[in-house]
C-alpha cells in the first residue's frame, strides 16, 4: 500500500529512521544521506530555528496527528510541496514510539495553483484598473465635454472678435492708404521746396559774387582817391611855390620901376591864379577826404555784407541738405506706408481666414463635446462590465483561493 506514497519514519525527536524509494526520489536524496539526520534538513533555516518548529515536534511526541500541505527543501535546494500526514505510533502503554509520515508530491499542483492565483490577481488588478480607468475616463470625458463646450463658446466669441479685428484692420488699411497719399503729397512739396532752395542758393551765391565785385571796385576807387589826394598835394605844393615866385616877381617889378610894370601885372595874375588853384585844390581835397571816408564805410559795410552772405550761403546749403534729407525721408515714408498697406491687406485676409477657421473649430468643439459625452456613457458601461467580469473571475477560483483573494481584496 506504500508504493504510491512517499513514506519516511522519524524518532519522536525528529531523527530520521528510514525512507522509502518514493520519498528518496521526490526529495533527491539517498538512504545513506538522510539516515540518522534530523528532519530540519528538509526545511529552511529560519523555520528550523523557530519556536513553531520545536512545538511541532513536541505535539507529535505527545501523540497529536498532523495533516497539511507543507513546504520542504530537496537535495538540490529546490522547493518541494508535499501533501503530508504525520502519524504518531503509540504502543500499548500509550507512549509514542516513533512517527510515520505519508506524503504525496504536489509541487506541480501548488505551482499551477500559484500561477493561477497570480493570474487571478493580475486579472483582478487589470479589472480593477479597467474599472478605475473607466471611472476616470467617464470623469475625464465629462470634464472634456464641459471643456469642449466651453471651447465651443469661446470659439464663438473668438469668431466675433476675429471679425471685429478684421474690420479694424480693414479700417486701418484705409487710414494707411490716406496716410500714404498724404506722405506722397508731402514728399512732392518737400521736393519742390528743395528745388526752390537750390535756386535761392544759386541766386544768393550770384549776389555774393556781385557784392564781392562791387567791394573790389570800391576798394579800387578808395585807392584812386588816395592817388588823387597825393596829386592834389603836389598841386598845392606847386601852387604855393608859384605864389611865392609871383610874390618875388612883384617885389622885383616894384624895384624896377616903370620898366617892371608889365612884369608886375604878370606876377599879379600868376599870384591870383595860384590862389584860385590853392582854393580849388583845397575844396577837391575836402571832397576827396569825404569820399574816402564814405568809401571806407562802404567797404566795411560790403565786407560785413560779404561775410553775412557767406553765412547765408552756408545756412542755405544746410537747409538744402536738410530738405534733401526730408525728401529722402518722405520717399522712405511713402515706401514704408506702401508696405504697411500691403501688410494690412494681408492681415485682413488672414483675419478673414482665421474667422473661418475659428468657426470650424467651434463646430468641431461642439461635435467633440457630443463625442465625449458618448465616451462617458461607454465608460460607465465598461465599468459595469468590469464589475461583472470581476465577479465571474472570482467565481472561477477554488474555494480556498476565493476566500484568500476576497480577504486580499478587502485588505
Amino acid at each position: 500500500m506504500y508504493r504510491s506514497f512517499a513514506v519516511i519514519e522519524f524518532e519522536i525527536d525528529g531523527t530520521i529512521r528510514h525512507a522509502n524509494e518514493n520519498f528518496l526520489q521526490a526529495m533527491g536524496y539517498s538512504q545513506e544521506q538522510i539516515a540518522g539526520k534530523h528532519h530540519r534538513m528538509f526545511v529552511d533555516t529560519e523555520y528550523a530555528r523557530s519556536e513553531s518548529y520545536a512545538g511541532f515536534w513536541a505535539r507529535l511526541a505527545k501523540g497529536e496527528f498532523f495533516s497539511d500541505r507543507v513546504k520542504r527543501i530537496d537535495g538540490r535546494g529546490q522547493i518541494v510541496w508535499l501533501q503530508a500526514t504525520y502519524n504518531p505510533v503509540i504502543d500499548r502503554t500509550g507512549s509514542t514510539t516513533h512517527v510515520v509520515k505519508f506524503a504525496t508530491d504536489i509541487t506541480n499542483d501548488v505551482e499551477a495553483e500559484e500561477r493561477l492565483k497570480e493570474g487571478v490577481r493580475v486579472m483582478l488588478g487589470m479589472i480593477s484598473n479597467s474599472s478605475g480607468l473607466a471611472t476616470d475616463i467617464s470623469s475625464a470625458s465629462d470634464q472634456l465635454a464641459a471643456t469642449a463646450q466651453s471651447q465651443s463658446d469661446r470659439a464663438a466669441e473668438m469668431s466675433g472678435a476675429s471679425e471685429r479685428i478684421r474690420e479694424a484692420i480693414s479700417q486701418t488699411a484705409d487710414y494707411g492708404d490716406e496716410v500714404n497719399r498724404q506722405a506722397e503729397s508731402s514728399g512732392q512739396l518737400a521736393n519742390n521746396g528743395s528745388g526752390l532752395v537750390r535756386e535761392t542758393i544759386e541766386r544768393i551765391r550770384t549776389l555774393s559774387q556781385s557784392i564781392q565785385t562791387a567791394s573790389q571796385t570800391v576798394l579800387r576807387l578808395h585807392e584812386s582817391g588816395n592817388q588823387i589826394s597825393a596829386i592834389i598835394a603836389v598841386i598845392e605844393d606847386i601852387a604855393e611855390t608859384t605864389h611865392l615866385l609871383a610874390l618875388n616877381a612883384a617885389i622885383e617889378a616894384a624895384r624896377a620901376g616903370d620898366r617892371g610894370d608889365g612884369f608886375a601885372v604878370v606876377a599879379r595874375e600868376i599870384r591870383n591864379l595860384s590862389e584860385r588853384t590853392r582854393q580849388a585844390t583845397s575844396k577837391i581835397s575836402d571832397r576827396i577826404q569825404s569820399l574816402q571816408a564814405d568809401t571806407t564805410e562802404v567797404v566795411e559795410i560790403m565786407r560785413e555784407s560779404g561775410e553775412a552772405m557767406e553765412a547765408t550761403t552756408t545756412h542755405a546749403d544746410q537747409a538744402g541738405s536738410a530738405l534733401q534729407d526730408i525728401v529722402s525721408a518722405s520717399a522712405a515714408t511713402v515706401e514704408m506706408n506702401r508696405r504697411i498697406s500691403e501688410l494690412l491687406l494681408e492681415q485682413s485676409e488672414e483675419a478673414q481666414a482665421l474667422t473661418e477657421r475659428v468657426s470650424i473649430v467651434s463646430s468641431s468643439a461642439h461635435e467633440s463635446a457630443n463625442a465625449t459625452r458618448q465616451i462617458a456613457q461607454s465608460a460607465s458601461g465598461l465599468n459595469s462590465v468590469s464589475q461583472a467580469l470581476r465577479e465571474e473571475v472570482l467565481g472561477l477560483q477554488p474555494t480556498g483561493m476565493r476566500s484568500e483573494m476576497a480577504i486580499s481584496e478587502t485588505t
